[in-house]
């Protein structure tokens, strides 16, 4: 029983004096902090992988890296829309250890899961200009009509702002 009796004698006393409640060390969530431009830096260079070389230019032509496991974006939908494997007779003096020496894709250049494509140019700019310029303008159209549509069921001649929004377009650019 003195075991016991110990034990909530100790429970039962004062904190140290030379120890601070942790309340006291803890900064308010809502303190302004300011930030931390190591932490900035480091959230930056998380965006980029240093694991894949950059593609050396190919005249004519846009080169990418493709995820072979990617279901999303399988290679097969990139081949149907004219991308090709860049070879190692596309880049002479690439890097040869990323060269696929045997298999379907042998002469590729390869590291990894991620593969490496191409395709000309002109088609590349043409599809960045449907996906960022021509899709983007017609879910635009889409979203006036349908609010039009809303403000005349409302019986509304014309919505605020909506002719705002019919007047910005932006131009078509290059995409590299």
């Amino acid at each position: 029983m003195s075991d016991n009796n110990t034990s909530d004698e100790r429970l039962k006393r004062e904190p140290d004096s030379a120890r601070a409640p942790r309340s006291m060390s803890d900064r308010r969530v809502t303190e302004d902090r300011g930030l931390d431009e190591e932490r900035l830096r480091q959230f930056r260079m998380q965006m980029f992988s240093d694991a894949l070389p950059n593609l050396p230019p190919i005249d004519g032509y846009h080169t990418v890296w493709l995820s072979t496991t990617n279901t999303q974006d399988p290679i097969h939908a990139r081949e149907a829309l004219g991308y090709t494997l860049v070879t190692a007779e596309d880049v002479p003096g690439f890097n040869p250890s990323l060269i696929e020496r045997e298999g379907p894709n042998a002469g590729a250049i390869k590291v990894a899961e991620m593969i490496a494509y191409k395709i000309p140019e002109e088609y590349y700019q043409a599809f960045m200009r449907i996906r960022h310029h021509e899709q983007p303008l017609e879910m635009e159209e889409a979203i006036v009509h349908a609010a039009e549509r809303a403000g005349a069921s409302m019986g509304a001649d014309d919505i605020d702002g909506m002719d705002d929004v019919r007047s910005i377009a932006p131009a078509p650019r290059r995409f590299d």
